[in-house]
């Protein structure tokens, strides 16, 4: 993102140094090594247990309203940390992702192209999100069908968009996000049995779902056991993530 760099306006998108650490942070949880997952992590959140004064200033943060992270007049926002860059236009420079994604059952959605519908979801995905989620409406929408019901017709609003043609869309494609860092720190901390801290940053991610809402919306989670704990953080992460490509390594 613009904000984890200093990087001119021409080289925005190029990796940062806070891209590299968040990847290796991923690398390090996936492989098990919970230790220096969290380590690695937490040298990009600041006031983390493992950051110190000489920790870099990324300047990475969730933002207020989740739809945000996703606008098109908001492309390298202080959430992201890395994006794929697209560009509209007819310079071969776009993304297709709306293209692909809108369903075919209502294609003024695209003013231009008939949309192909090869990314709907299901159902199931629209059930996992809690009532009044500030994030359902951005990442399972729903048309021509009956809410929870019907196969075929829902879709996400993550890249939402309306290109003059195939392949000239605006849309970046988001590979790490902070929201992201944040639920792997969460992750590899339960792992280590560190309940508590775990708890904190889980939480973080669902108060910001809530947008202002009475704290039963999205309500804190709290520890019960700690098989619990890593399937509520896996419940959070394929509601926040979603469609972003991270359910399946999930």
């Amino acid at each position: 993102g613009a904000s984890g760099a200093v990087y001119t306006t021409n080289d925005i998108g190029r990796v940062t140094s806070g891209a590299v650490k968040a990847l290796l942070g991923k690398v390090y949880l996936t492989t098990g090594d919970y230790t220096k997952a969290t380590a690695k992590l937490e040298e990009l959140i600041p006031g983390a247990p493992g950051a110190t004064a000489t920790t870099p200033l990324f300047g990475y943060s969730l933002l207020t309203k989740y739809s945000d992270v996703f606008s098109q007049a908001n492309k390298n926002n202080a959430e992201i940390i890395f994006n794929i860059q697209y560009s509209s236009g007819s310079f071969s420079e776009g993304s297709n992702f709306t293209y692909y994604f809108y369903p075919n059952v209502k294609p003024t959605l695209l003013s231009y192209v008939q949309p192909q519908a090869l990314g709907l979801l299901t159902p199931d995905l629209f059930k996992a999100f809690e009532p009044n989620d500030s994030r359902t409406a951005t990442s399972c929408s729903n048309q021509g069908a009956t809410a929870g019901t019907t196969i075929g017709n829902y879709y996400s609003l993550k890249y939402q968009d309306n290109p003059l043609a195939t392949y000239q869309g605006n849309c970046n494609w988001i590979v790490l996000r902070y929201a992201d860092v944040l639920l792997m720190e969460a992750e590899a901390l339960a792992n280590n049995d560190d309940y508590t801290n775990a708890l904190v940053y889980l939480n973080r991610v669902r108060t910001r779902a809530r947008n202002g809402q009475a704290a039963t919306v999205v309500p804190a989670r709290v520890y019960s056991t700690k098989a619990q704990l890593l399937a509520d953080i896996l419940k959070e992460r394929r509601v926040e993530l979603s469609m972003e490509g991270q359910r399946w390594f999930d």
